[in-house]
């Protein structure tokens, strides 16, 4: 008997056992933490706040898009040569 082979294959078989082991909790980790999300969207503890702050931050954005996208109609219907725009206030 070569106890060598044995040796070396218990190691690997070992060592696959324990990469297995550490992916299968790793992946019961990550659904474990989708389950509480889930649980702390559902009962409202979603930081509205902030929400309510990138919200009001893209409406300025795309006002502030529809301006420039107006002012660019303007110029190319009436074939002048485009003028600085108008800056708006800032937020």
């Amino acid at each position: 008997m070569d106890w060598d082979g044995i040796g070396t294959a218990a190691f690997f078989f070992a060592s696959g056992a324990f990469g297995v082991g550490l992916t299968l909790l790793k992946a019961y980790s990550l659904n474990l933490k989708a389950k509480i999300e889930r649980e702390r969207i559902r009962a409202g503890d979603h930081g509205t706040d902030e929400i309510l702050e990138e919200l009001q931050t893209l409406t300025i954005q795309v006002h502030r898009l529809s301006e420039r996208v107006d002012f660019t109609e303007k110029v190319v219907g009436s074939g002048q040569k485009p003028a600085a725009p108008a800056e708006s206030p800032g937020p």
